[in-house]
């Protein structure tokens, strides 16, 4: 997902902070990307990395660091626990 991408969701979402939640593509363990805006304008992602491919999709850290690349994006894999998205509400809004 580009930063553009992400400024447009939180315009959208009318907040600072989204996460999203699910298993990683890889390794499939729980995981939890956060991206957030800080006071001084400055994007934080933590937690793994987002790839908008339709549907969504996560990778932790760990398996983000060993191969950056989204291979075998089948649909398939949304039998198991698909990808939730929560934005954080517009109380946190500058």
């Amino acid at each position: 997902m580009t930063k553009d991408e992400l400024q447009k969701l939180f315009e959208k979402e009318q907040c600072r902070e989204l996460a999203w939640e699910g298993n990683c593509h890889d390794c499939k363990k729980p995981t939890t990307v956060v991206a957030r805006v800080e006071d001084d304008g400055e994007l934080q992602i933590t937690g793994g990395t987002i790839y908008e491919n339709n549907p969504v999709y996560i990778k932790c850290d760990e398996c983000y660091a060993a191969d950056p690349r989204l291979t075998d994006s089948r649909p398939a894999r949304l039998r198991g626990s698909p990808l939730r998205f929560k934005g954080q509400g517009p109380d946190i809004m500058p």
